[in-house]
């Protein structure tokens, strides 16, 4: 008898919070478990030291045209060139 005095809304809100909180707890134990190094870890001055030990990018001639013809030709639909305007 006392089910029928309980709306829908108030179930799915009881449930969205006991999914909430199973979340929270598994999130919980999986860190416990296997800690955060990754996060511990990161500083500016490592990822920066891996920046600089990746390879430089080798570009084509062709690459350059086509990246600077890109970059013109943007100016012109905006208006502007880089020495001036048109």
């Amino acid at each position: 008898m006392m089910l029928g005095l309980i709306s829908g809304d108030a179930v799915l809100s009881v449930l969205s919070i006991a999914g909430s909180v199973a979340i929270v707890y598994l999130m919980y134990r999986c860190v416990k478990k296997n800690g955060l190094p990754a996060i511990r870890n990161a500083t500016i001055e490592r990822f920066l030291k891996e920046i600089a030990g990746e390879k430089p990018i080798r570009f084509t001639a062709q690459h350059i045209w086509v990246l600077s013809s890109d970059v013109v030709l943007q100016a012109l639909l905006v208006g502007e060139i880089f020495s001036g305007s048109i």
